[in-house]
């Protein structure tokens, strides 16, 4: 379950019975200690307590990145610690992106560059992510002189821009 340590009051012993009912948690959640409970044998009594709240935690969060944490809970003295998974939360769907960087021009021949684009991606939540130069794909078609049209497709979401495809100088 957990580790304890006593540091002090009129306690005989302490049980854990059970850890929180929920250890995993999205990026930006706040930590529950609901299912958390403990048996308390005092030296004054012969039966234990149950205890369910009154406890202190190191920390509730909320944690901005994914990882195990642990989390420190005190109780009259006694602490216990446990570990707590924080996954990626997942982002709303993409309501639209942006290209706003991309290059001047190609020549002709060369292949397009991921690299060379930045988008931002419009979330339906509202969010904005800026300038996002991984996760999408790069269609244009380099083989003619002249201006052409290049699509970057970020899951399905599109914007295009012109780019100039340039003849290679001979010397």
């Amino acid at each position: 379950f957990g580790d304890a340590e006593q540091i002090g009051g009129n306690i005989d012993e302490i049980e854990l019975v059970s850890l929180p009912d929920k250890r995993e948690y999205k990026v930006g959640e706040r930590i529950s200690l609901d299912g958390f409970e403990l048996l308390v044998y005092r030296t004054d009594s012969d039966e234990p307590e149950e205890v369910t709240s009154g406890f202190e935690a190191s920390t509730l969060g909320p944690f901005n990145e994914p990882g195990e944490y642990e989390i420190t809970v005190t109780y009259e003295g006694y602490t216990f610690s446990f570990t707590v998974t924080v996954v990626p939360a997942e982002a709303a769907p993409v309501e639209g992106i942006k290209i706003v960087k991309s290059p001047a021009y190609y020549y002709i021949g060369a292949k397009p560059n991921a690299g060379d684009f930045a988008i931002n991606i419009k979330r339906t939540d509202g969010t904005l992510e800026e300038n996002v130069t991984t996760g999408f794909t790069v269609y244009g078609d380099t083989s003619k002189v002249g201006k052409a049209n290049f699509t970057v497709d970020y899951n399905g979401a599109t914007d295009s821009v012109q780019v100039e495809i340039k003849p290679i100088a001979s010397r």
